[in-house]
């Protein structure tokens, strides 16, 4: 399956005007990629208590951050809410969030259902979730992924 991109130049288009397409297309995936491009670091398998950086306990989490780009704040997290950990309101974010339930469990007090292992939620910017309640330890891996600027995106081109 391949990937389709049309992108337009704001320089001219078949009428001499702005907004024609770019008649290179290698040269507009070279560009777009340019803007999108990850600064996750490559890491191979190997000793993750050497290679990673382990946050301090803080309001009942603990987090251990398995790969992290700084420019853009997205970040792979092995998470660890441990057990009487609480919220008391509902939250969202500006990011795409993907979790996936290792071990333990924990409890969605606005839903009344208890999340487990090996379940996953995958919610975009905006979703409403929580709160929970962790009777005991629970264990899960977090992906967070900023949502790319579009305004920023298409003022480049």
């Amino acid at each position: 399956m391949g990937i389709s991109v049309i992108v337009h130049s704001r320089s001219h288009n078949s009428r001499g005007g702005k907004g024609g397409p770019i008649e290179n297309k290698q040269n507009a995936i070279t560009k777009i990629a340019g803007w999108l491009k990850v600064a996750k670091p490559e890491l191979e398998f190997g000793d993750i208590s050497t290679n990673l950086r382990q946050q301090p306990v803080v309001d009942g989490i603990s987090t251990l951050v398995l790969s992290e780009d700084k420019k853009s704040g997205d970040q792979t997290v092995l998470m660890k809410l441990h057990a009487g950990y609480e919220t008391h309101t509902k939250s969202c974010h500006e990011y795409w969030e993907e979790v996936y339930i290792l071990e333990g469990s924990l409890y969605d007090k606005a839903k009344k259902i208890y999340i487990r292992p090996g379940m996953y939620a995958c919610r975009p910017p905006g979703m409403i979730h929580g709160p929970y309640i962790a009777s005991e330890s629970c264990t899960m891996i977090v992906v967070s992924r900023h949502v790319l600027d579009e305004a920023k995106l298409r003022s480049k081109l």
